[in-house]
C-alpha cells in the first residue's frame, strides 16, 4: 500500500468521520504537504520510515501544533554530525525533526537552529521563540519515534 495512502487509514481509524486534507506550505499544493483535520477540533502529523508509517493525533484543547517524526536506526547516523551538535543521535534528529514538524515551516529552518533541553518527563524543543513539549514514542525495534507540541492556551 502506498504510504500516503497507509497515513489517511491510520488517521481515518484515529479520526472516524473527519475529513483530513494536505496542503505545503511552500507552494499550497493538497497533493502534498502536511495533514490538516478540516474543521480544527484536532491537530495531526505523520511520518515514514522504509518500513512504517507514524501517525499522531492531539485535540486542539490540548494542543495547537503536533509533530511525530520515525526514524530507522542505523550503525551510524549518517548526516546527523553535520547538522546537529557533535555526539547527536537518531534519538537527536528524531526530536529535531519533531519540533521542526510541530512548528511547520520543517526543514525550511536549519536543524542546528532548534534547542533540545532533556527534562525528566520528556524534552523542551526550542525554535526560535516558539517552545515545544516533547516525548519519545514506544516504537518498533530498529526504530525511534518522537513527538512535540505546542500546548494550547486553553489546556
Amino acid at each position: 500500500m502506498p504510504r500516503r495512502d497507509a497515513a489517511a487509514d491510520l488517521l481515518g481509524g484515529l479520526l472516524p468521520g473527519a475529513v483530513v486534507v494536505r496542503r505545503c506550505a511552500r507552494c499550497g499544493s493538497t497533493a502534498h504537504g502536511r495533514p490538516l483535520v478540516v474543521g480544527g477540533r484536532h491537530v495531526v502529523s505523520v511520518s515514514y520510515t522504509d518500513r512504517w508509517v507514524v501517525a499522531a493525533v492531539a485535540p486542539s484543547s490540548f494542543a495547537t501544533a503536533l509533530g511525530v517524526d520515525a526514524v530507522t536506526v542505523t550503525s551510524a547516523p549518517v548526516g546527523v554530525d553535520r547538522v546537529l551538535a557533535a555526539g547527536a543521535d537518531h534519538r537527536g534528529w528524531a526530536r529535531v525533526e519533531a519540533a521542526l514538524k510541530a512548528d511547520g515551516r520543517g526543514l525550511a529552518v536549519a536543524p542546528a537552529h532548534v534547542t533540545i533541553e532533556n527534562e525528566p518527563d520528556g524534552f523542551i524543543a526550542r525554535v526560535g521563540t516558539a517552545v515545544f513539549h516533547g516525548w519519545d514514542a514506544p516504537a518498533p525495534d530498529g526504530v525511534v519515534v518522537s513527538l512535540a507540541v505546542r500546548l494550547s492556551s486553553r489546556r
